[in-house]
């Protein structure tokens, strides 16, 4: 479970992830980077990743980060291959999404009732050009490049999500043009709890 290509963020290790097997991975220290208290803390893998959402009965949304040294259908296939997930479909709380869309292609072929969710930067009025071999379950973009005009299109086909939101004025803005929901690195903010229908 990584977002970079390469150990260089969090270790100042130039080694790209794709040259390393699992054996070497597990050796990298994840946490000092972030602060002491965390030293020694492992990478975590798909399969690590996926023991812990079942404990702690969560839903997932795996991203595909596309790689360049790595072709997608070998991310697909890996990520396919991976014990648990199918059991986190059956229960309706997993989502697949990636700003790759031919990977997501890729698992609609062995997967077609898997939802999907199609990730753009800069979304334009061409948006369903992309997709191509899949139909999403979702559209999710970042916030700055969607027009009310562009919200009012997606919405007439496909829930609509924005990343990465952490006000309350942007949520707000967000909210008043349609969006379903957004992505937020401080959920847990009161004045974004507070925009959030309670049930």
């Amino acid at each position: 479970m990584m977002h970079d290509e390469t150990l260089e963020r969090l270790t100042g290790m130039p080694e790209h992830i794709s040259d390393m097997d699992r054996e070497s991975l597990l050796q990298v220290d994840a946490g000092t980077w972030f602060s002491p208290v965390f030293a020694g803390e492992p990478l975590l893998f798909l399969d690590q990743a996926l023991d812990l959402i079942r404990t702690l009965g969560l839903g997932l949304n795996l991203e595909l980060k596309a790689n360049p040294a790595l072709p997608a259908r070998n991310l697909v296939d890996a990520v396919l291959a991976t014990n648990g997930l199918n059991a986190l479909h059956q229960q309706s709380r997993m989502l697949i999404s990636s700003f790759d869309h031919s990977a997501l292609a890729r698992i609609s072929i062995s997967k077609p009732d898997w939802p999907l969710g199609a990730l753009y930067h800069g979304i334009t009025t061409y948006w369903r050009d992309s997709l191509v071999g899949f139909s999403p379950y979702s559209i999710h973009t970042d916030y700055d490049s969607l027009t009310a005009e562009l919200a009012t299109d997606i919405l007439s086909e496909y829930p609509l999500y924005c990343y990465t939101v952490n006000d309350p004025i942007t949520f707000e803005r967000l909210l008043d043009k349609g969006v379903n929901g957004v992505f937020s690195d401080r959920a847990h903010a009161q004045g974004l709890r507070a925009l959030v229908p309670q049930t």
